[in-house]
C-alpha cells in the first residue's frame, strides 16, 4: 500500500529564495500549458496529449535562466497535473482547472532530483535542507512534493510499504456510533467526546474579522495573516486528534465495524449544526482509521447505519425514539444507552456480514453476536 509522510522543512533565506523562483517557474509552465489547451479547445474542440505538451513546453521553459535550475523529471509532474485535472473533470470529480501561482513542486523517484539523507532532504539546485523528522520513513521511496503552507515548507514523501500485522493490545472486536453529541461511542460502552477546535476559536475569529473589515493596506494583511494561523492551528488540532484517536482504536482492537456513513449528507443547512459537522470531520477521522486498519492488517467493515439507532440489540424489536431520548428502553427489559446500543448492533451486523478472520478471536466475537 501507498503512504504518505509529511514533515516539516527549515530551509535557510537562500535556499528560500532558489525554491521561491524554481515555484516560479513551475507556474509560468503550467499557466501556459493551461492557455495552450484552452485555445487548442477553443479553437479544433480537442488538444494536446500529455507527452507533446512537455515535449513542446519544456525545453523552451528550460531555456532561462531560472529554468536552467528546475529540475527536468518535476517539470513533467508540473504538465502531468494539469492534465490529471481535465481527467478529473471527465470523470465528474473536479473542478474547471483555472490559472494560478503554484505552491509546490513534485518530484518523481528518489535520486531524481532529490535525495533523502538523514536528518536532510537534497533537492536539486537549492542544496540540503534541514527536515523535522519525527518519525522514520518505512517502505520504498515513490515521490516527494514540497509545499508551500501559510509561509511554512513542508516535505510530503510517499512511500510503498507492505501490511505490518500488530497484534492487539485490547478487546479484539469493537463497534463503532458516531454521534454529535459524543464524537464516537463504542460497544463496550465507551464514549469519546470531540476537543472541538473550531468552537474554541470562534470568538477569536470573530474579533479578528471585525479587524479586517475595519482596516486596510498593512494592518489588514497583518490581520488576514492571523487569521489564517487560528484557521492552521485548527486544522492541527482536528488533524492530531484524528490520529492519535483511530491510532489507539487499531492498537487495541483486530476488527473494526463501523457506519458505512455518506459523508456529504451529514451537512445541514442549519449552520450551528454544519458548522460542528465541519469541526467534527468524521470523514478525515474515517479516512485516517481505514488506513491506519489496513496498514495494520485489521479488519475494517462498513455496514448500513439504517435503523441501528432504533433496533433492540437484545431482542431485535425496532422502535422509533426521539433525539431527545440518551436511554433506549425496550420492552424486553433492555434499559441502554442509545448509542451503546447503536454501537452493538453495528458490531453484530458487521460480524453476520464478514466472520472474523483471526482463529484467536472466535470465542471474543460470539460474545458480541
Amino acid at each position: 500500500m501507498i503512504k504518505t509522510y509529511k514533515f516539516e522543512l527549515r530551509p535557510t533565506k537562500a535556499q528560500i529564495t532558489a525554491f521561491s523562483n524554481q515555484l516560479a517557474v513551475h507556474s509560468t509552465l503550467y499557466n501556459v500549458a493551461l492557455a495552450t489547451k484552452q485555445a487548442q479547445f477553443t479553437a479544433t474542440g480537442k488538444s494536446d496529449s500529455c507527452f507533446t505538451q512537455i515535449k513542446a513546453l519544456i525545453p523552451s521553459v528550460r531555456q532561462s535562466d531560472a529554468g536552467k535550475l528546475c529540475n527536468y523529471s518535476s517539470l513533467q509532474q508540473t504538465v502531468r497535473r494539469l492534465h490529471k485535472n481535465y481527467a478529473a473533470i471527465y470523470s465528474g470529480r473536479g473542478g474547471k482547472p483555472r490559472h494560478k501561482p503554484l505552491s509546490s513542486i513534485t518530484y518523481s523517484k528518489e535520486s531524481d532530483g532529490w535525495k533523502l539523507k538523514g536528518e536532510s532532504l537534497y533537492l536539486q539546485n537549492v542544496g540540503e535542507v534541514e527536515i523535522i523528522k519525527h518519525r522514520e520513513v518505512i517502505g520504498d521511496l515513490l515521490s516527494l512534493t514540497v509545499k508551500l503552507e501559510n509561509n511554512k515548507f513542508c516535505a510530503c514523501i510517499s512511500v510503498e510499504s507492505g501490511v505490518e500485522a500488530i497484534k492487539a493490545t485490547g478487546n479484539g472486536v469493537i463497534g463503532l456510533d458516531y454521534g454529535m453529541k459524543s464524537f464516537i461511542t463504542t460497544s463496550n460502552g465507551d464514549k469519546v467526546t470531540h476537543p472541538e477546535p473550531l468552537k474554541r476559536k470562534l470568538k477569536a475569529l470573530k474579533k479578528v474579522n471585525r479587524q479586517i473589515k475595519a482596516s486596510s493596506g498593512q494592518r489588514k494583511s497583518k490581520k488576514a495573516k492571523a487569521r489564517r494561523k487560528i484557521y492552521e492551528k485548527v486544522r492541527n488540532q482536528r488533524r492530531d486528534f484524528a490520529h492519535k484517536l483511530s491510532r489507539k482504536l487499531v492498537n487495541e482492537n483486530n476488527y473494526i465495524a463501523v457506519e458505512d456513513l455518506n459523508h456529504a449528507g451529514l451537512v445541514s443547512s442549519i449552520s450551528n449544526i454544519n458548522r460542528k459537522g465541519a469541526d467534527l470531520a468524521v470523514a478525515q477521522f474515517y479516512q485516517l482509521l481505514s488506513y491506519k486498519a489496513e496498514s495494520a492488517g485489521r479488519q475494517f467493515v462498513k455496514v448500513n447505519p439504517a435503523y441501528t439507532s432504533q433496533t433492540c440489540y437484545c431482542c431485535g424489536n425496532k422502535k422509533v425514539i426521539p433525539l431527545t431520548q440518551r436511554e433506549y428502553d425496550c420492552e424486553c427489559g433492555n434499559k441502554m444507552d442509545r448509542d451503546t446500543n447503536a454501537a452493538k448492533n453495528i458490531l453484530s451486523a458487521a460480524l453476520k456480514r464478514v466472520p472474523v478472520l483471526a482463529v484467536g478471536l472466535h470465542s471474543i466475537a460470539s460474545n458480541h453476536a
